[in-house]
């Protein structure tokens, strides 16, 4: 019985786009159980009482709820600025329990930080996976101080 080429291309489509799905859909069963947060570091803001600060704000964009536990500005030696005894926006203290699409913001003094060496803001969570990142205001910031610190 002779083959037929177009039987043999139909089936070859059949079978790649078949593959192709699977490979998606293992990919994106495994991007579901990662976490995932956006931290933005935001200068130049006050707090609800009215005083200057910097705020970090975390954002869980992950599938399921996620526990932070800390939360901070990266310094330019290595160090960093922790929030951990302070409260955050709603009043609450970490650890935190942050439920999918949710936020918390950290406030820090303005008084207590020298934003001159403040690089990113930074979130851990309960299960010790650490997420930096920063915000077109707080890289134009940052890049001011190089500069400043450069001609020093």
């Amino acid at each position: 019985m002779p083959i037929d080429p177009i039987s043999v291309a139909v089936s070859m489509a059949l079978g790649s786009v078949g593959t192709l799905i699977g490979v998606l859909t293992f990919r994106n069963t495994i991007n579901r159980q990662k976490v995932k947060l956006a931290v933005t570091p935001a200068p130049g803001r006050t707090t609800p009482q009215g005083d200057p600060c910097v705020c970090v704000e975390v954002v869980n964009l992950s599938s399921f709820a996620v526990t932070i536990s800390e939360i901070g500005l990266n310094r330019r030696d290595g160090k960093c600025y922790s929030l951990l005894d302070r409260p955050l926006t709603d009043g609450r203290r970490l650890p935190q329990r942050v439920e999918s699409r949710e936020s918390v913001t950290a406030y820090f003094p303005g008084s207590g930080i020298d934003i001159d060496q403040a690089t990113t803001g930074f979130a851990k969570t309960a299960c010790g996976y650490m997420q930096e990142g920063d915000s077109p205001a707080w890289k134009q910031i940052t890049e001011r101080a190089e500069t400043s610190i450069a001609a020093r």
